[in-house]
């Protein structure tokens, strides 16, 4: 081991921006773009040893492990690292995609209370979904006419009015309208910049579950991000059965979750 390991706040994520592609890259599913908003407001903690920046720990809300990378591929070694990590910033909560072994096999070692709380899917079947578009639906590209139904409906999918314009303005969603009533909407948002896979987020009206709508727009988005040369995924809390049910009907399949580690 280095004689001097030091773990110190950085101005800026731009301090571990190689370390960090390396994290993405050696993970063997795209990153959840729930996880790149909590990114967005963390501080960044770079891990030096002998004067040389070997790692990094993303921290959201003062006791929030977000994201933690070290380079050492040696098992101890790293273990040690992260309970450094775990001690010297008081961290009392992690998120870990259950296909980030690196992470959840370091972990383990301190024997954290493990508790999944959402469903990851990574994998899209076209031909799973077997219903046809729902009578007299239609669909386009949401625009500024849209807003007050949008904010309408909005039961949390949107964080604020704000994210509401901010979306139309970027042309993110698309919205389903039925007699010129909106059923709901739908986004895709690239979950990495530079990896191909984007995330696809559903709503439907209140008044309008329960009727197979939320199949049909998550299998309208996820053929539409194919046409695109994209690849789709998702992902949602597990305790919202409705929207997991309406992401397997329409094609995709899960064999991940998101877990929390308490410490």
């Amino acid at each position: 081991m280095p004689e001097i390991i030091e773990i110190k706040m950085a101005k800026s994520i731009d301090a571990v921006s190689d370390l960090r592609a390396g994290r993405l890259a050696q993970l063997s599913e795209p990153q959840e773009y729930y996880l790149e908003e909590l990114v967005a407001n963390s501080k960044t903690f770079i891990i030096l040893e002998d004067g040389t920046i070997t790692g990094y720990a993303l921290v959201e809300g003062g006791s929030h492990l977000v994201e933690f990378y070290y380079s050492e591929t040696e098992i101890f070694s790293r273990k040690n690292i992260f309970q450094r990590v775990i001690q010297e910033l008081k961290i009392k909560k992690a998120g870990c995609q259950s296909f980030d072994h690196s992470l959840l096999s370091t972990a383990m070692f301190l024997k954290p209370k493990v508790e999944a709380t959402g469903i990851l899917f990574r994998r899209f079947d076209p031909y799973k979904y077997w219903n046809t578009s729902p009578k007299g639906l239609e669909y386009s590209i949401a625009s500024k006419r849209d807003y007050d139904q949008l904010r309408g409906i909005n039961d949390g999918f949107f964080s604020s009015d704000a994210e509401i314009r901010d979306l139309i303005a970027k042309k993110y969603l698309t919205v389903f309208y039925s007699d010129k009533r909106m059923i709901g909407c739908g986004n895709m948002m690239q979950a990495i910049p530079g990896i191909n896979a984007y995330d696809i987020g559903i709503m439907v009206a209140p008044v309008f579950r329960r009727q197979g709508y939320g199949a049909y727009i998550a299998y309208r988005m996820a053929s539409e991000c194919i046409a695109a040369g994209r690849r789709p995924v998702a992902g949602c809390s597990i305790e919202n059965t409705a929207s997991i049910k309406a992401l397997e009907n329409a094609g995709f399949i899960s064999h991940y979750r998101w877990m929390e580690l308490h410490f």
